[in-house]
């Protein structure tokens, strides 16, 4: 049946036709610009997987395609950070990982226990140790999705869910920032996504034990 168009996907064409209607102004056969104004879109998702979640996906998932999904669970990275990663920045010595950012910037992390190991198994003779491309990717996530009945989760829902779930082991915002890159703390809170579960122990735990953020976490910068 028929389905109403995300406004993502409206404004990305009405962003086409801009583009197009500027170039066409520049040739001077338009004389005016038309106003063009594009939806408003919700910037924000609430969805944190769960451990039940991702041991179905993963269980559903092709080899090599599976740790693909435990680095994004264990380290949360994004998706574009992991495939494709050379091995020259994979270093198994001491164990860490170097996601390049950009052209000029990258960072290095350590693994878990749980990656190394299975970096450790993947073929050496492969340019990656997750030489997938992008579609190939999409296709085995949603279609693990698909046979799971799991609707609606994207990759990328996976590093809210790691932001989250470090947050609520008490670790502090600069460490996790430093693991998942960001540098704004606005955007990094944007991540953060307490269950409610969560909201039931902050009311009912009288001592703040391993809860307890770090002094002052709103102030907090990534400087590099």
């Amino acid at each position: 049946f028929w389905k109403y168009p995300q406004a993502s996907t409206i404004n990305r064409e009405l962003s086409c036709l801009r583009s197009m209607l500027v170039l066409v102004k520049n040739d001077k056969i338009l004389s005016t610009m038309p106003v063009i104004r594009l939806s408003k879109e919700p910037n924000e998702r609430d969805w944190v997987p769960s451990r039940e979640e991702y041991d179905v996906l993963r269980k559903l998932l092709p080899p090599g395609y599976r740790d693909v999904l435990l680095g994004l669970w264990e380290l949360g990275p994004r998706i574009s950070e992991v495939l494709h990663i050379p091995w020259a920045y994979v270093d198994l010595t001491s164990r860490t990982m170097t996601f390049r950012e950009t052209k000029t910037t990258s960072r290095r992390i350590p693994m878990s226990h749980a990656v190394y190991a299975a970096i450790q198994q993947q073929p050496p003779d492969r340019d990656s140790p997750f030489p997938f491309s992008r579609d190939q990717w999409s296709y085995k996530f949603r279609k693990a999705c698909k046979t799971a009945d799991i609707r609606g989760l994207w990759t990328h829902d996976f590093r809210r869910g790691f932001i989250t779930r470090k947050i609520d082991e008490g670790w502090d915002f600069k460490r996790i920032m430093l693991i998942t890159g960001h540098r704004d703390l606005s955007v990094f809170n944007r991540y953060n996504q307490p269950s409610f579960e969560s909201l039931r122990d902050l009311v009912n735990t009288s001592t703040r034990g391993k809860r307890e953020l770090s002094v002052d976490t709103s102030r907090q910068q990534i400087t590099r």
